[in-house]
């Protein structure tokens, strides 16, 4: 699900959710995600903690790859036994009947443009948090690398507890504020982030990441609610899995390469901050003007 059907469980979420509570639903998705990866950090704290070094690298990494068969025959078993949404039932319908409403190109590529704009910044900064920041302190910043395991473990725990709370956000403030407070956080936040994480103390990077954490999670639930509610029913699985995927290839794929390039070309242990400022300037540009609130929209439309 955190790969290739990451949109999909989105739809399935949203359109099973009560419509005053569809944020809260999406944050299941982006709670249970965090807590995958809060899974797979503490594994690795405890392999490092148990296993020398040489061990761990010839063969003990292996060992969280063995232990996922597990989730994954669960994962099958849930697959199997889900029913269709009360929306998709809705759209057949209408769609055998000859009776769906036509979406126009326009509204696809507004759709689209918007997608890949809040798509991108959750994903640039998602990237960030659960994959670059380990080996960022661990590498170039030079911290201990079971602290910097334990630190992004601890901060994970927090992410996973801010998604439902965000989540309440949402629904009670809308969807336009709640992920323009993630993206300004982000602008704003990433340049003093990474200065005390620099400083290679745990308790420091600790403060960084806590805030960094919350508009992170800010961009995660408004993105899954927001893949449901601005594409009409008829295409919303295929539409959210292209705008999505396209600026998950186009711009958060990439960010821990370009992350760890700017270290290396720049020498400066703050320059990754740019990279997430200058997508979060430009997923702003788009979507204050163009983001309408969709707080309340009727899903089934389409």
């Amino acid at each position: 699900m955190v790969g290739g059907e990451w949109t999909s469980a989105a739809t399935y979420i949203g359109e099973s959710a009560p419509p005053k509570k569809r944020a809260l639903y999406a944050s299941v998705v982006t709670a249970t995600a965090g807590l995958a990866f809060l899974v797979g950090t503490f594994f690795a704290v405890a392999l490092t903690a148990m296993m020398e070094d040489d061990a761990l690298n010839s063969w003990g990494w292996r060992i969280p790859f063995i232990a996922s068969v597990l989730m994954g025959v669960v994962a099958l078993y849930i697959r199997r036994r889900l029913s269709d949404t009360a929306v998709f039932n809705t759209v057949s319908a209408k769609r055998i009947a000859g009776t769906i409403e036509k979406t126009s190109t326009g509204l696809r590529v507004k759709a689209f443009i918007m997608t890949f704009a809040f798509s991108g910044i959750f994903g640039v900064a998602l990237y960030y948090f659960v994959t670059y920041m380990n080996n960022y302190l661990s590498g170039p910043v030079g911290m201990d690398r079971f602290d910097a395991l334990l630190t992004t473990g601890i901060v994970m725990v927090i992410y996973v507890i801010f998604n439902p709370v965000v989540g309440v956000l949402t629904d009670r403030f809308g969807r336009k504020p709640m992920n323009h407070i993630g993206i300004i956080g982000l602008i704003v936040w990433s340049l003093p982030a990474f200065m005390l994480m620099a400083t290679a103390s745990p308790f420091l990077s600790i403060v960084a990441l806590v805030p960094f954490a919350f508009f992170v999670a800010c961009t995660a639930v408004t993105n899954n609610v927001l893949l449901v509610e601005v594409f009409p029913a008829s295409i919303r699985s295929s539409g959210s899995a292209i705008g999505y995927n396209v600026a998950y290839a186009a711009l958060a794929g990439p960010g821990p390469l370009i992350a760890a390039w700017l270290v290396a070309s720049t020498g400066s242990l703050i320059s990754p901050a740019y990279y997430v400022i200058i997508v979060g300037v430009f997923s702003l540009a788009i979507l204050w003007p163009m983001l309408k609130e969709t707080k309340g929209v009727d899903i089934s439309h389409g």
